[in-house]
């Protein structure tokens, strides 16, 4: 009898641990899931943010030998002739990256249109002054461009022709666009240009050069 009692109270206190142990471990086993996933959608992220950058990251350049700059396209147009039929591969382009500084002569603004047509009329009618416009946009609008030009001793004398007249022109210097014509090719193609036909480049006195450079840029 006292077996039997003993027997059913292990049972008991066997079942009692059992019971208790179980959420325990499910508990464990979700957690360590929810770490695996977790650490799995951090790898997913890590390799797509890798892939994005390389894929964000700008394209190569693509490199080019050119020879220029020309300052006619009568120029460039004898020389490209020449390479196509040496075989280089070469295209011709255009830059107007480069800049170079310039004098515009003008009468400041007028206090309205009408104004400046007045004056703009008397210079053309009176005094014969016909290379000129009226400025309609801006900070100059209203006011009357007489010119503007390379070299400042051109602008100052120009200024003075105006200024004798009664006017009070004034010199303000501004930005041109350089035109420049190159000729390039890839540089993969690595045929050196003939000596005597860059001694013929040198002699157009273009300041040209052969050089390496970022294709399509002057």
């Amino acid at each position: 009898m006292k077996w039997g009692i003993y027997l059913l109270l292990l049972a008991n206190i066997g079942f009692f641990v059992w019971h208790f142990q179980m959420p325990a471990q499910e508990n464990e086993s979700i957690i360590q899931t929810s770490l695996v996933e977790e650490g799995a959608v951090k790898l997913v992220m890590l390799k797509e943010s890798a892939e994005t950058q390389v894929t964000a990251q700008a394209q190569p350049k693509s490199w080019c030998y050119g020879l220029g700059p020309f300052k006619t396209d009568s120029s460039v147009n004898l020389i490209e002739t020449k390479l196509l039929e040496l075989g280089f591969p070469v295209t011709f382009y255009r830059s107007t990256e480069a800049k170079k500084k310039g004098y515009w002569v003008l009468l400041p603004p007028h206090n309205d249109i009408s104004a400046a047509k007045q004056v703009a009329s008397t210079l053309k009618k009176k005094h014969k002054i016909k290379d000129l416009f009226i400025v309609t946009t801006g900070e100059k609008k209203n006011g009357i461009s007489l010119g503007v030009f390379s070299k400042f001793e051109l602008a100052y004398r120009r200024q003075n022709d105006i200024n004798e007249l009664g006017f009070s022109a004034v010199v303000e210097e501004v930005q041109l666009p350089s035109k420049a014509f190159w000729l390039e090719w890839p540089r993969g193609f690595d045929k050196p240009v003939p000596e005597a036909l860059m001694i013929e480049v040198k002699a157009l006195r273009d300041s040209v050069s052969k050089i390496e450079k970022e294709c399509g840029k002057g």
